[in-house]
């Protein structure tokens, strides 16, 4: 499944910023989650000014963060890609359901 960003962003201080999405693979004392990073993609767009558009291919099911800033706005979004007879899908969740289903995996502590 192809997911592109929704801001554009460049190397100068009106766009800087950051785009990842990142695979959640369990919990992390420090950072909240463990994660793996996707890799990317960009898109150059204008001439003037280098404007860039980022995408990320997933292909395994799990929940992933999405986070996405620059200059203007910011985003944080948690899914969960569903794989189902080779259907894709991404369902928006929270933060807290990822949290707790984690949490459900390590059992009672």
């Amino acid at each position: 499944m192809r997911i592109e960003s929704k801001f554009s962003h460049n190397n100068k201080n009106t766009g800087m910023g950051r785009a990842y999405i990142a695979k959640i693979i369990g919990l992390h004392p420090k950072y909240k989650f463990e994660r793996h990073f996707v890799d990317r993609s960009s898109t150059q767009q204008g001439n003037s000014t280098k404007w860039y558009k980022y995408s990320w291919d997933m292909s395994e099911q799990g929940y992933y963060e999405l986070v996405e800033e620059n200059n203007y706005k910011s985003r944080r979004e948690f899914y969960k890609l569903e794989i189902i007879d080779e259907e894709e899908r991404m369902v928006e969740t929270t933060e807290a359901n990822v949290k707790a289903y984690f949490k459900s995996l390590a059992g009672p502590q």
